[in-house]
């Protein structure tokens, strides 16, 4: 049985259902993101496996928007950027999908990771598009679906690789979520290391 997870609410900065340790590590998480900002953030994955390994691993589920949840482990490398309110993730396409939120598209989530965009995307303040999510990672899949079950299934999520012919074979390989890679060395149906996966063409 899944733990039960944080939850942080952006808009008003509410942290619930934490322990004494984990509102410490939030609050340490914040202080990293904040201190490598000018940096780009270098260094802040490092702070945060340290921190996530003084802690039992359990998800944080942030409240985007009204009808927007997404949910990662606390302390992840990547996603913890999130718990700093003044940190806008990919601030051009945001303000870019924002922007179009009353034209009628069907959103490509290539590489979709944990699904963020999707999750936004298909949220009643962009507009409530039809979206589907594309990760080639069963492991990262799995943090995607979870996020589709937090809003409903209302996205659609394809496990496949992007790329120029649909049904050929890669190999994916790399242990960061968020840096995954296709192995040239394995080449198309090649004998690679890693997950094999299928190819689709978009």
């Amino acid at each position: 049985m899944r733990p039960a997870p944080l939850t942080f609410d952006y808009a008003t900065g509410r942290l619930d259902g934490a322990t004494p340790m984990e509102r410490c590590a939030v609050l340490l998480l914040r202080a990293g993101a904040l201190a490598s900002s000018p940096m780009g953030h270098r260094g802040f994955s490092i702070g945060a496996k340290v921190v996530a390994s003084l802690i039992d691993q359990r998800d944080i589920v942030i409240q985007l928007n009204e009808d927007a949840q997404f949910a990662f482990p606390l302390g992840d490398g990547y996603w913890s950027l999130l718990l700093d309110r003044t940190f806008n993730y990919e601030a051009e396409v945001d303000n870019f999908l924002r922007g179009v939120a009353d034209v009628d598209y069907t959103f490509i989530d290539g590489g979709a990771n944990f699904g963020l965009w999707s999750v936004l995307v298909s949220s009643k303040p962009f507009g409530a598009h039809k979206v589907v999510a594309i990760e080639a990672s069963t492991a990262t899949g799995v943090r995607l679906a979870r996020n589709a079950e937090l809003n409903g299934n209302r996205f659609i999520i394809l496990h496949r690789a992007i790329g120029a012919a649909s049904g050929a074979r890669v190999w994916l390989s790399g242990s960061k979520h968020e840096a995954r890679h296709v192995d040239a060395s394995g080449g198309v149906n090649g004998g690679g290391q890693g997950e094999s996966v299928e190819l689709l063409a978009l």
